[in-house]
């Protein structure tokens, strides 16, 4: 997991993190940037659905290292919990969508198990 500042936080990775912010704050509804086949939506809803898989795969790494213990998981805890259970809650319907659609259903699967485990560890 790389998060040195000049790769993922910089100004050109700004844009991707305000789509995100827009969702999470319902400006945006994630439901507008589902397709329903591929190379039929608009170039906007595909640069927004391309800041959206960004932060998936952002996450979906993020995961992976959590849970296969190569990076410190409370750490990642303390820093990501609150964006990542958002995200999760309201990008759920759209992960599955997409799973759907490509019948891919490992799409971002180790993001929601972080996720369900995080949900555990906030009832502990």
């Amino acid at each position: 997991l790389d998060l040195r500042p000049d790769d993922r936080w910089n100004q050109n990775f700004k844009y991707v993190w305000l789509v995100l912010r827009e969702i999470t704050e319902d400006r945006l509804d994630p439901d507008t940037l589902k397709r329903s086949a591929r190379g039929e939506i608009s170039a906007e809803t595909d640069e927004k659905r391309g800041c959206l898989v960004t932060i998936l795969n952002f996450y979906e790494e993020m995961a992976i290292a959590a849970l296969q213990k190569s990076a410190n998981e409370d750490r990642l805890y303390e820093f990501f919990d609150a964006i990542v259970g958002k995200s999760a809650s309201k990008l759920l319907g759209w992960i599955e969508h997409e799973q759907r659609l490509d019948n891919e259903p490992d799409y971002y699967c180790e993001f929601l198990k972080l996720t369900a485990r995080w949900r555990q560890r906030k009832r502990a």
